[in-house]
């Protein structure tokens, strides 16, 4: 509730990279898609994928200031419970229930990451989401978020072009697509400078899409 407000700018950091539980790997080869404004940062073995995925949650959680975030498809809520441990403000929503634990229900909402309500809130955790829609369906739900920070834990391939939306005959549901790391920036994320996480698996990894200064 309240008046709706403008969401938080703020400049993007530089995400810790010494993991002293993790084993180093050689460093990734230069992407030439990735800008000064979008670096790559060295990708490392985790010990298991699930621990790596929890640690650089944490690390983003305490890299960015504390904001009002709304987790879309937010599941069991693990990726919520890092984020308000790390001192933010969250609120949940998924279109099902079932595995939302007790102790968030207060603040959890049953509804489509396409139509719920966006306002009062300065950014949303896109976890696991967006390679369970098709290509169209994350084009019109990336819409949505063009004034938000977001912060995106997604399966990518590196292959230019990949991703790109296909045509649906009427007898057929698009389908799933994992997006390629260009069609995240440019399709889905073309106003967001995009700070890429160490991979906690081979090709996923989380992103910091900070909206540009003048989108609002």
């Amino acid at each position: 509730a309240g008046s709706p407000t403008q969401p938080t700018r703020q400049r993007p950091p530089t995400l810790p990279t010494d993991r002293s539980t993790s084993t180093k790997r050689n460093k990734a080869e230069p992407n030439s898609t990735t800008s000064a404004a979008e670096p790559r940062c060295n990708a490392y073995e985790p010990t298991t994928w699930i621990e790596m995925r929890e640690q650089i949650t944490a690390s983003i959680a305490q890299t960015i200031r504390p904001q009002r975030l709304l987790d879309l498809g937010c599941g069991a809520c693990t990726v919520a419970d890092i984020f308000e441990l790390g001192g933010h403000a969250v609120r949940v929503c998924d279109t099902n229930a079932a595995r939302v634990p007790s102790q968030w229900l207060d603040r959890f909402t049953q509804e489509s990451a396409h139509s719920i309500d966006l306002t009062g809130f300065d950014g949303v955790i896109l976890a696991g989401v967006l390679y369970h829609l098709s290509s169209e369906s994350q084009l019109r739900l990336c819409r949505r978020l063009t004034n938000h920070l977001v912060l995106l834990d997604t399966h990518f391939v590196d292959q230019p072009g990949s991703g790109e939306p296909r045509n649906s005959t009427a007898s057929s549901e698009p389908l799933p697509v994992i997006p390629s790391l260009e069609f995240i920036r440019t399709r889905l994320f073309p106003g967001h400078t995009l700070l890429q996480a160490p991979e906690h698996v081979p090709d996923r990894s989380w992103f910091i899409c900070y909206p540009s200064a003048g989108s609002a």
